[in-house]
């Protein structure tokens, strides 16, 4: 009796890793074209490979919360339509709502401080924007170096040549009654990235998005 309840325990153990492994390879074609591999281990690169003048007055970090919404968005357009940026953008607003109050995406930039009033200078403002490469047979040095240069050619800013260089430090001066006054401008940026392999033809494509914040500060002589 004892080995026939030993024997029956193996025979139960081998059909339970039999199972195990019947459901490890049972994944369907379709699921890889729906759920495309995301790898977020690019953002560091990009951040890295961006020009001098985009870096001189702009603290660029990854951003958690950004990755969520730009990693949900890809999945949900699939491979096919990642060179779509429009298409992404929409997106990602109706995934995170907070998003559509810089729309539309990409493109927005920051206000000018030669035609701004006080009410704009004071006011914290916000610009999102998203770049994409097609990378097939590039290493990841190559392909962070292609979309740090994207980012770098971005109109971000409405006066002069709109680059990264002409973000202002500071707005026209103001007076009120304690004196003459200005505002001080600080950029932080936020940036996510996603590595989209498309099972089928197995091509890779490079999405990232970044938002840049001024935060102004009020300044007195």
């Amino acid at each position: 009796m004892k080995l026939k309840k030993i024997a029956s325990l193996m025979l139960a153990g081998v059909m339970a890793v039999s199972m195990l492994a019947g459901c490890s390879n049972g994944t369907k074609p379709d699921d890889d074209k729906k759920d495309p591999v995301v790898n977020t281990g690019l953002t560091g690169s990009v951040i890295a490979a961006l020009d001098e003048d985009t870096t001189k007055n702009v603290t660029f970090s990854a951003d958690s919360n950004l990755q969520a919404v730009l990693e949900k968005a890809v999945k949900n357009v699939g491979y096919n339509g990642l060179n779509d940026l429009k298409s992404i953008a929409t997106t990602m607003i109706a995934i995170d709502s907070d998003l559509g109050k810089y729309a539309p995406l990409p493109g927005v930039t920051m206000s000018s401080n030669k035609s701004s009033t006080e009410a704009t200078d004071k006011e914290t403002q916000t610009a999102v924007g998203l770049v994409y490469v097609a990378g097939e047979g590039q290493n990841e040095s190559t392909i962070a170096k292609a979309l740090a240069s994207k980012i770098d050619g971005e109109k971000i800013y409405e006066y002069g040549s709109g680059s990264w260089s002409d973000l202002p430090t500071d707005s026209r001066n103001y007076t009120d009654k304690d004196g003459e006054y200005w505002y001080d401008f600080a950029y932080t940026a936020g940036v996510a990235s996603v590595e989209v392999s498309d099972a089928v033809n197995g091509q890779t494509a490079y999405v990232v998005a970044y938002t840049v914040t001024r935060t102004p500060a009020k300044s007195y002589k």
